[in-house]
């Protein structure tokens, strides 16, 4: 189904692109357009890193996004890296620990 002119009618006449840049602007935020440099620049595979030819990331893909967005919250936004704080090492720990237990239960069932 085709919502070119919704999407028109939502926009003022402007593509979604351009709207989507604009409302960022007009309020301060940042706004990226992952789509249109996964190839070229974050190097994702739509052939063997998604699961539907490009609609949704595979785990190789997602690690690919992941560590590309995180390099840009950290230059641009000022986050933290938090990946070798012992505390939250822990956390994660036992949040990895959980999730494995529940893909076992899950291939038992």
């Amino acid at each position: 189904m085709h919502h070119g002119g919704l999407l028109e009618g939502l926009t003022g006449g402007m593509g979604a692109e351009q709207a989507m840049h604009a409302h960022a602007a007009e309020n301060g935020h940042s706004y990226y357009n992952f789509a249109a440099i996964a190839e070229t620049e974050i190097g994702i595979d739509f052939q063997t890193e998604t699961y539907d030819a490009g609609l949704h990331l595979n785990h190789s893909g997602a690690v690919k996004m992941s560590d590309y967005f995180a390099e840009i919250l950290q230059k641009n936004h000022g986050m933290t890296d938090h990946r070798n704080d012992p505390a939250v090492a822990a956390v994660y720990d036992e949040k990895l620990k959980k999730y494995d237990e529940a893909i076992v239960k899950g291939k038992e069932n």
